[in-house]
């Protein structure tokens, strides 16, 4: 975001933290579509 907003560099995430990243995301969206809390999958 920090790219976007005032052009810092840009970050590359590793495969693991996007990874967590992803199924975070998708819980979130479940937990939307569904009105219940879902696990991450951690």
């Amino acid at each position: 975001m920090d790219s976007v907003r005032t052009g810092a560099p840009v970050r590359l995430t590793n495969f693991s933290d996007g990874l967590k990243y992803m199924r975070f995301t998708d819980a979130a969206y479940r937990s939307w579509q569904t009105g219940q809390a879902q696990d991450c999958g951690r």
